[in-house]
């Protein structure tokens, strides 16, 4: 009896985590409320997932493939505050690269929470919560999960910087990123009866992030872009033509080099993350649990092109991740990433 109350206890506060405010839209336009990621239960600015994709396909066996990704869609905002978004997302995770495959899709919704707590310097307290339901494939499972992580953000002139790049004028920035939270699986449906059941777990993560960036010049258009609103705002220019004014900032940005932007708006490069996680159970209701699952995450993220939404990776895993259905195991990762955010 007393797992039943704590079962539904469970889902209906994280449905009012969820819902705590009077809804209101983040955007009108249906594709700026689109996002394209590999997972959807964290929402730290600078700490996004991208999606993977890496596959072979040999002429005379089978086919290889990695998928990790999705697609998310923000509904509204609580609080009228794109970092409050309620987000409805669908996730289809498939490795058969790796020595325990990985096969499954979920779908769910996701709830930012932000709780501003310091400007000068800025000190705020961000969370993340979801419900989602997971089928897995590989151990023909069916589940309910609830997480609701934890992270705080501090931004200032000085070296410790947490949850977000502070953007320095410096070739190289960095973020820590510690994150505790609570997550709750119920198994309801599954071929093993051993395997039926819930957890409760704490988790917790320490991680650090590097960006190496690039040299990064204004493009011709942004230099006439900066030009034109300079010379709308000069009177000897406020009455003249508009041919005579576009024919002056094309022969001026022509004749000029490119403008080299400061460090603080460089772009990326390479882009480190290295990340240990440790879960905890302290409630169970079943016989096929874990009492602690560690993992290690190393990545490396190359970007070749000017969009920084496309990237080369690669990482180390050691590990697993019930949430991601991914089993024990150590395995090195080369994939094509992207990812689309919405700002």
């Amino acid at each position: 009896m007393m797992h039943i109350i704590f079962k539904y206890t469970a889902y209906l506060s994280i449905l009012g985590s969820l819902f705590i405010s009077v809804p209101a839209y983040c955007q009108q336009n249906i594709w700026d409320r689109i996002s394209v990621l590999r997972a959807f239960e964290t929402k730290t600015a600078d700490d996004t997932k991208p999606a993977l994709v890496s596959f072979t396909l040999p002429k005379d066996a089978g086919s290889s493939f990695l998928i990790n990704g999705g697609v998310g869609v923000d509904l509204f905002c609580l609080k009228n505050n794109r970092q409050n978004a309620v987000t409805a997302f669908g996730v289809y995770n498939r490795n058969n690269l790796i020595s325990a495959e990985q096969n499954n899709f979920k779908f769910g919704v996701s709830a930012g929470t932000v709780f501003d707590l310091s400007e000068k310097p800025l000190w705020a307290l961000f969370g993340a919560s979801t419900g989602q339901f997971m089928r897995n494939y590989i151990d023909t499972t069916s589940s309910i999960i609830l997480t609701s992580y934890w992270h705080p953000v501090h931004k200032s002139t000085g070296w410790i910087t947490i949850g977000g790049y502070q953007k320095r004028g410096s070739i190289v920035d960095y973020f820590f990123l510690p994150q505790a939270g609570l997550e709750y699986q119920d198994v309801f449906l599954a071929n093993s009866t051993n395997a039926k059941g819930y957890d409760v777990r704490a988790y917790y993560s320490a991680g650090v992030n590097f960006l190496i960036k690039k040299k990064t010049s204004f493009t011709k258009e942004e230099m006439k872009v900066n030009m034109m609103a300079a010379l709308s705002k000069d009177p000897r220019w406020k009455n003249e033509p508009v041919e005579k004014v576009n024919a002056n900032v094309d022969s001026t940005v022509n004749a000029r080099k490119r403008e080299v932007l400061p460090k603080n708006l460089w772009e990326a490069l390479f882009e480190i993350s290295i990340t240990y996680s440790g879960r905890s159970a302290f409630i169970h209701h079943n016989t096929d649990f874990d009492n602690y699952i560690p993992e290690f995450v190393a990545s490396l993220n190359m970007y070749p092109i000017k969009d920084e939404n496309f990237s080369f990776g690669l990482s180390y895993n050691d590990g697993a991740n019930p949430i991601d259905g991914t089993q024990k195991q150590t395995f090195w990762l080369f994939s094509i990433n992207y990812k689309k955010t919405i700002k």
